[in-house]
């Protein structure tokens, strides 16, 4: 039941009633009201109450009732509650301002959705980023739909922006709101790009530089809350995941020391390691696996071979849940909020997970191909056994490049 947060309970606001079997008239309950107290939609108030109902007091007096007295007297107990509960919650907001910021901080997004917002966040910043990125993601809906209506007439021939490396590319994506384009290399760099300003907005290590130059190799990309306040997920060849607070370091085009080397590196939130490596070659149980000694002089270090994989991942924004596989015989399914991996699916007859994909609401439907050239469509929610709901091999025995689910569709 609902307190007030600010001191005690004001003298014409408390209440106690005790029950004593065979003591208490059956009608006394209710028979004495106030209009002092908290009311119900108005309707219901009572000078005094405080009921457990599981004291045997309490059941001995109900059930000395009938049918219809108890389904009464029930019935108002959970009016009077509830009158209460409004109440509390009713001081709470007059009070508290930790709604306020809960509320900008968990729905800062949402809640530009509400067209008359009034009080503390009016005229927050936040709330006017997040309308301005409401209206922008409206314009993009309206570009996107006119495109769609004439992508089978247009020409895809206009370049509009070249960019340039110091590192091999291993992956690359785009923001699906700013003009950004987001490049990982093989050296553990990520690059990011303006295409619109032509420009180079933002350059940093992942920080594995000690590592050996296949571990420090960046092999997928992933944005979290692309429509809010983004975060980047790296995925590197060793098995790492990181999480930073952002893909690039704010840029504000006024600020030309922004444009230019050195660019700062976004603040790193988490790591961990998503998949075991293989420090020292070929692993115990990957017999398929892609890890093979170097030749070349020197100090022992990690070759891959071309035929093998490296860690792949797929990303679920709604769920929050990272798919994770590669040389390993699972893919692996880890919550991200709670940091923690959740499920282990075993793939010991596929070989090496080569690409992965999800059905874009849940996560529950996932697809994975692999060296071999299969590619298996599994759900979750089945054990391992009977979690293949299909399986082609038409690609036997290439190994499959990459698969994709379209969202809330049964295509692959």
């Amino acid at each position: 039941m609902a307190r007030p947060i600010n001191g005690s309970v004001p003298a014409h606001h408390r209440y106690t009633m005790h029950f004593t079997q065979g003591s208490v008239p059956r009608q006394s309950l209710f028979a004495e009201r106030t209009p002092r107290s908290p009311s119900a939609a108005g309707s219901v108030s009572v000078e005094s109450l405080n009921v457990d109902k599981q004291q045997p007091d309490f059941q001995g007096w109900l059930s000395g009732m009938n049918d219809t007295e108890r389904a009464e007297a029930m019935q108002k107990i959970g009016e009077i509650e509830h009158a209460w509960i409004e109440w509390g919650r009713g001081e709470l907001r007059g009070h508290s301002t930790f709604l306020d910021w809960a509320g900008a901080h968990f729905t800062e997004f949402d809640i530009s959705l509400f067209a008359n917002v009034s009080g503390p966040l009016h005229d927050s910043k936040t709330l006017v980023e997040s309308r301005e990125r409401n209206r922008h993601v409206d314009r993009m809906e309206t570009s996107s739909r006119v495109m769609s209506s004439q992508s089978s007439t247009m020409k895809w021939m206009d370049v509009r922006s070249v960019a340039t490396t110091k590192d091999p590319a291993t992956t690359a994506i785009l923001h699906p709101l700013e003009p950004h384009a987001i490049v990982a290399s093989s050296r553990g760099t990520v690059s990011v790009f303006d295409w619109e300003a032509q420009a180079q907005v933002g350059h940093y290590s992942i920080g594995a530089r000690d590592m050996s130059s296949d571990a420090q190799t960046i092999s997928s990309l992933h944005l979290i809350n692309p429509l809010g306040q983004s975060k980047l997920l790296v995925g590197s060849q060793d098995g790492k995941v990181r999480i930073f607070a952002s893909y690039a370091p704010d840029f504000v085009p006024a600020h030309s020391h922004l444009e230019q080397p050195p660019f700062p590196r976004p603040r790193m939130l988490t790591s961990f390691t998503a998949m075991p490596w293989a420090s020292h070659g070929i692993s115990a149980g990957h017999s398929f696996g892609r890890q093979v000694k170097s030749l070349s002089a020197g100090e022992p270090s990690l070759a891959m071979d071309p035929d093998g994989c490296e860690m792949v991942t797929a990303w679920n924004q709604r769920s929050g849940i990272l798919f994770a596989g590669g040389n390993d015989k699972e893919v692996r399914i880890w919550d991200i909020t709670a940091e923690m991996c959740i499920e282990e699916i075993a793939v010991a007859s596929m070989g090496g997970v080569t690409c992965l994909s999800h059905d874009g609401i849940a996560g529950n439907i996932f697809a994975v191909g692999n060296v071999n050239g299969s590619v298996r469509v599994m759900d979750r929610r089945l054990s391992a056994r009977t979690g293949v709901v299909a399986n082609w091999r038409e690609h036997s025995p290439s190994k499959v490049c990459n698969v994709s689910m379209l969202a809330g569709q049964a295509e692959v």
